[in-house]
């Protein structure tokens, strides 16, 4: 199973690749952001308790958005890969994110894309730092196409 990570600040095309990745290589795509509002509108438990969150103004606890993603990989661990907007996070999520992969046997073709804003089409716009036990840490170029 491929296991993409998108990060890069907000509006650099984390969207816009992770549509185009679907689309590409049949993955799915998981946005920590559309978990949280899921959660939140179905009211299960985990949502009750972001909503308070955020009622008091807070920022999403790690522990809450662990929970949310591990419990969407546990339900969506048999296609051919996936693809996470904005998770992890923080170091707290990756080691999280580390034993969720490895609790479901899905740690093998990992890879993180940063992206960076403001790249055309033709334009080096990430690099790739690959996360697999043949290539650790890798750096590649890619280009946008």
């Amino acid at each position: 199973m491929l296991n993409i990570i998108l990060f890069g600040a907000p509006g650099c095309g984390k969207g816009t690749q992770s549509e185009l990745l679907e689309k590409r290589f049949s993955l799915r795509h998981i946005s920590t952001g559309n978990v949280i509002r899921e959660h939140i509108a179905a009211q299960t438990e985990l949502g009750k308790q972001m909503q308070a969150c955020i009622e008091r103004g807070e920022l999403a606890p790690d522990s809450l958005v662990i929970d949310m993603v591990a419990e969407y990989v546990a339900t969506h661990n048999d296609g051919k890969g996936v693809i996470y907007d904005g998770f992890p996070r923080t170091t707290a999520q990756a080691e999280a994110f580390d034993e969720i992969l490895a609790k479901h046997a899905l740690t093998s073709g990992s890879a993180a894309v940063q992206l960076k804003a403001g790249c055309s089409i033709g334009e080096t716009a990430a690099i790739t730092y690959v996360f697999t036990p043949a290539a650790a840490n890798t750096h590649k170029s890619f280009t946008v196409t």
